[in-house]
């Protein structure tokens, strides 16, 4: 298993945080930074890989009501997809 480890001090932006994830994960040039296509792509995956977001709580400082909702879209797309797991870290 593929272990990724992203630090949220880095994402001060929305762009930001979906560049540094598709980055990390491998996304296609096609993926359209947006929760939804994360949703799609992490579905998609078949390959064994665990996500650890590390300083969750600035990611929520620093994007707001976005924040919970990206790390919302990761653990949606954890439990629908077995090869795809994340944990977060404060």
């Amino acid at each position: 298993m593929k272990t990724i480890i992203l630090y949220a001090s880095r994402m001060t932006t929305i762009g930001e945080a979906h560049a540094r994830l598709a980055e990390s994960l491998s996304f296609p040039e096609y993926y359209g930074e947006n929760l939804e296509d994360l949703y799609s792509l992490l579905l998609q995956s078949s390959k064994p890989t665990h996500l650890i977001l590390k300083g969750t709580a600035m990611l929520k400082e620093n994007l707001g009501t976005y924040g919970v909702s990206l790390l919302q879209t990761l653990t949606e797309a954890s439990v629908e997809n077995g090869t795809f797991t994340v944990s977060f870290e404060e």
